[in-house]
């Protein structure tokens, strides 16, 4: 019997997971490619942030 409950909790899980992650791609704007574990941290400025953020601009639009 908990394997069942445990199979069906692991299910409703993992489709609260996809259905998430589609929801949230549809309603973003398209960004920078982070990589895995780090994310963005390369893509952030350390100086002339409005240079940085222009490019962005201009690449990904507004």
């Amino acid at each position: 019997m908990l394997l069942i409950i445990a199979g069906a909790a692991s299910l409703a899980l993992m489709f609260c997971v996809v259905w998430g992650m589609l929801l949230r791609k549809a309603s973003l704007p398209p960004g920078p490619r982070g990589l895995p574990l780090i994310g963005n941290l390369f893509d952030l400025p350390s100086d002339y942030d409005w240079i940085h953020w222009g490019t962005f601009k201009e690449k990904y639009g507004m």
